[in-house]
């Protein structure tokens, strides 16, 4: 009888339903109004203002990224005056604050304190509630030893919080189990830094999809992932971040110091094509299980032995 119960508890109890990841790319997104990146199946855009939002393509989402001028500048009324605009609107997925910011600053940019990040937060949920919120973690202590210890949940309320680590450099090749030029092992050393101050299913990966600009301090310049590297980009961070709320493969338009990006390489587009479209495959129920053999089925109840 137990056994029968416990097998109709279980057809009972719904699977618990998984929200679906979304795909970004940022740069060039919109061109003469199209979204360009749409036939690859990224969904989720990067814009910068109401008329940009409002013309995606249905099932695509904008993330609104907020202006240097005034990301991370807390509650101001400029911030309000930027924010307000988009309230009500259903394209909107959230707001991109800031990208790489640094408590004491780093490289240029300015301090980028934890509590302003938080009041930003507050104001974007106070008046659009579903609301996510995003940022690009920076990280300057360097790819052998990542950390991330100075912005979380907690301190900033954000929703999701990016980590990159672009594991594809000329300095890397052929050095022992980096000789296809890439590091392998450091998805892993970025997260593991990442999960001590932020819980898994609020971190989002970034994959590399571009070339060029200098690494660090050791003159290298980032290469270009092949197809078979972009596949293996992607299953690394899957096994990590198996489920994340977003997804971001950078970049899609080729930057001042960018010798490459995805925009002008079909054959790793392919790659991300065929990947969205295995991430958005519904699963099959799982079949009902089969009653228990014996007296313990239904109509067959025997007696409890005293």
């Amino acid at each position: 009888m137990k056994r029968w119960l416990l097998a109709l508890a279980l057809l009972a109890t719904p699977a618990a339903a998984q929200t679906p990841t979304m795909h970004f790319t940022s740069g060039g997104n919109l061109v003469n109004g199209e979204y360009m990146p749409g036939p690859v199946g990224f969904n989720l855009a990067d814009v910068n203002s109401v008329s940009n939002l409002n013309r995606l393509p249905e099932k695509v989402l904008g993330l609104v990224y907020v202006s240097s001028s005034i990301g991370c500048g807390g509650d101001t009324s400029a911030f309000r005056a930027f924010v307000d605009p988009f309230r009500g609107n259903e394209k909107l997925w959230g707001f991109y604050l800031i990208d790489e910011p640094y408590v004491k600053g780093y490289g240029g940019k300015p301090p980028c304190p934890p509590g302003n990040l938080l009041a930003e937060t507050r104001y974007i949920k106070s008046i659009i509630p579903t609301a996510k919120t995003y940022i690009k973690m920076g990280n300057s202590d360097g790819q052998k030893a990542p950390n991330y210890d100075d912005y979380y949940p907690g301190n900033t309320g954000i929703d999701v919080f990016g980590v990159g680590s672009y594991m594809c450099r000329s300095d890397f090749v052929g050095h022992p189990g980096m000789e296809d030029g890439c590091d392998w092992t450091m998805v892993d050393r970025y997260v593991d830094a990442a999960e001590k101050h932020i819980p898994t299913a609020n971190l989002a990966p970034t994959y590399q999809a571009f070339a060029g600009w200098r690494t660090e301090a050791t003159g290298g310049v980032f290469l270009m992932p092949t197809v078979a590297q972009t596949q293996k980009i992607l299953d690394t961070w899957h096994k990590r971040l198996p489920n994340p709320m977003m997804e971001y493969a950078y970049a899609w338009s080729c930057q001042e110091q960018s010798t490459d990006c995805l925009s002008r390489d079909t054959a790793m587009q392919q790659v991300y094509r065929d990947w969205f479209a295995n991430r958005n495959i519904t699963p099959e129920p799982e079949p009902e299980p089969p009653y228990p053999e014996g007296p313990e089925k239904p109509g067959d109840c025997v007696p409890c032995c005293k």
